[in-house]
């Protein structure tokens, strides 16, 4: 199985396969010895061709990893927006960034058809 194979989508089980089976963070910590997992890697994935979006976590919390559900935790709740999303800006972020993240956004979620809930409009 060639790699653009995967990256054009053609062979989704395979990607599906490569994922699950990825040892990168057991075999080689980037941080050394010290920073090996506690437990065996269990790469978590729901894949699909006729995704319109992707949403990607890093480092599932213990419940994730032993559900094997993505975002079954605290991340999720925002995501399903039983939590509100927030943005925490870093000094380097100026009030003109963080309108156009805002804006940026909207577009984003009128173009996907996201629905607002609770009042919470631009």
């Amino acid at each position: 199985m060639s790699m653009d194979g995967i990256v054009n989508g053609e062979d989704i089980g395979g990607l599906a396969g490569a994922i699950a089976a990825c040892r990168i963070c057991r075999d080689a910590p980037a941080k050394g010895e010290s920073d090996r997992l506690p437990h065996e890697p269990r790469p978590v994935a729901v894949l699909s061709k006729t995704a319109r979006g992707l949403i990607a976590g890093q480092a599932p919390g213990l419940r994730v990893h032993e559900s094997g559900l993505p975002f079954n935790d605290a991340s999720g709740n925002r995501l399903r927006g039983t939590e509100r999303l927030r943005f925490t800006p870093s000094p380097a972020h100026d009030d003109r960034m963080m309108d156009e993240l805002v804006e940026t956004l909207e577009k984003l979620w009128v173009h996907c058809n996201v629905k607002r809930i609770g009042g919470y409009a631009a």
